[in-house]
């Protein structure tokens, strides 16, 4: 999907970040055995069900809402913000519809679909397009030819599967039965931190009972009845999509661009993502949950930082300015650094000392 998060790092890293702070290992039993329809089956047989599912093939509906908290914008005057911003502000805050189509691991295809316009992202093997009907706008992706991880989360397994890495270390997990999504029998895996030094009250996995493929991922904030970010089947099909799902031609007139990543195998990267000895890294404060990202030296261009919508959305605090929402807080220091973690601004402002 065609995105300028240039435009406002807050954002793009508002929505990044809790995927990032999660990242971790887990190890699931080969031989865990099969849960029972009628028992409630332990949280390590609801992983070793979702980890055997990566080969599953299926299709359906997939609403997304989310309920951040982030303040109340203007549409009208100088306080608005402008058509770009506004989609961005849209991808975060607005609900959104998608058709989802998956033949195991090298096969998705991913349809947003807006009012008078598509965003597709369409993977076959080592080929991704990522088409946006609005601007007209086609980039092909070529990834290395190794067997590879679909290069954005895009389903609720997808998600599942990203925020399942620590929890063994830093949450509670328990399972519960008798829900469903999408009209299946769901396993409901819970996952709470152990730690109260997090925004994140919990995160409920919805796993199918039969396939193990997660159908609805929610994430629950703290001092919030709805949840915070809520991703899942609507209507969902075991059957397997039709091939020709999964062949994109860019129409006529459309701007194509491409991104060469197939050189980037045995632990070498393309030339254009050469390592920088002088570019900034991230470093990582803390552990699992209450995990705080800095990035040093990354001072925003004026552009943003005078940005009316930077103003409207970011408070100022002592040390720099703060874009708060229930699961994840950002914060612009004075001297251009960026910390971000699913936690209270004080916990940032506390690590920028």
């Amino acid at each position: 999907m065609h995105t300028n998060f240039r435009t406002l790092p807050a954002l793009a890293l508002g929505v990044a970040i809790p995927a990032a702070v999660l990242v971790g290992t887990l190890a699931v039993p080969a031989q865990a055995a099969p849960a029972s329809r009628t028992e409630t089956p332990t949280a390590q047989q609801v992983l070793a069900k979702i980890a055997k599912s990566g080969s599953a093939s299926y299709s359906g509906t997939i609403q997304q809402t989310s309920d951040l908290g982030l303040p109340q914008l203007p549409t009208t005057g100088p306080g608005a913000p402008s058509s770009s911003e506004s989609g961005i502000l849209d991808l975060v805050t607005a609900p959104h519809t998608a058709k989802v189509y998956v033949d195991g691991t090298s096969r998705q295809r991913v349809q947003v679909l807006d009012q008078l316009a598509e965003r597709d992202i369409v993977r076959d093997g080592s080929s991704v397009w990522i088409w946006d009907s609005k601007a007209k706008t086609a980039e092909h992706v070529l990834l290395p030819s190794r067997k590879s991880e679909s290069p954005a989360p895009t389903t609720p397994s997808d998600l599942a599967k990203r925020l399942l890495a620590a929890v063994q270390k830093s949450s509670t997990v328990t399972v519960t039965t008798g829900s469903s999504v999408a009209g299946r029998s769901v396993d409901r895996l819970v996952l709470t931190p152990k730690t109260d030094q997090t925004l994140v009250a919990k995160v409920v996995v919805s796993v199918d009972r039969a396939t193990g493929v997660p159908l609805k991922l929610a994430v629950d904030a703290r001092g919030q009845s709805a949840d915070a970010v809520s991703v899942g089947f609507t209507d969902v099909s075991f059957s397997k999509p039709s091939a020709s799902l999964f062949s994109f031609t860019p129409p006529k007139g459309a701007k194509v661009t491409t991104k060469d990543l197939s050189s980037a195998r045995h632990g070498m990267k393309p030339d254009h993502l050469s390592n920088d000895a002088a570019a900034p890294r991230p470093t990582v404060s803390g552990s699992g949950w209450a995990s705080v990202v800095t990035l040093p030296s990354a001072k925003l261009p004026s552009s943003v930082t005078g940005n009316a919508l930077f103003g409207e959305l970011t408070t100022s605090v002592p040390g720099g300015r703060a874009l708060q929402t229930s699961l994840v807080t950002v914060l612009f220091t004075d001297d251009g650094r960026v910390l971000a973690g699913a936690v209270p601004v004080s916990t940032l402002q506390a690590a920028a000392q």
